[in-house]
């Protein structure tokens, strides 16, 4: 069953991104936390695991802790970690005011 994390009342659409992960699991995310430089150096450095994978959470949950907890409970196998870390970062390439919900299925590679 798909759900959706809703952003917070006030909170401007084009702040925000949606990602989307395969099972149909949608979350609505903070710009500013994907983009940060030391947020991707870490996720490029870090292999598609559990790892990876906890620490976007770790960010949705500051936001929803409930929704974090969902998804840290649905026990994400490495392609669903993989597209989240390809939206990521197709997002953190996006500029201001780029629709993010423009590709929610990005194919992207990257080293491993």
């Amino acid at each position: 069953m798909a759900w959706k994390i809703p952003p917070p009342a006030g909170d401007l659409p084009e702040n925000r991104f949606d990602f989307e992960l395969p099972d149909g699991t949608v979350a609505s995310v903070p710009k500013s936390g994907f983009a940060s430089p030391a947020a991707l150096k870490f996720m490029r450095e870090v292999p598609p695991d559990r790892m990876r994978v906890d620490y976007v959470l770790g960010l949705i949950e500051v936001y929803d802790g409930d929704a974090a907890q969902k998804l840290r409970g649905a026990d994400l196998h490495e392609d669903q970690i993989n597209a989240l870390f390809d939206e990521w970062v197709r997002v953190s390439k996006m500029t201001p005011g780029e629709s993010s919900a423009s590709s929610s299925s990005s194919k992207g590679t990257r080293r491993r």
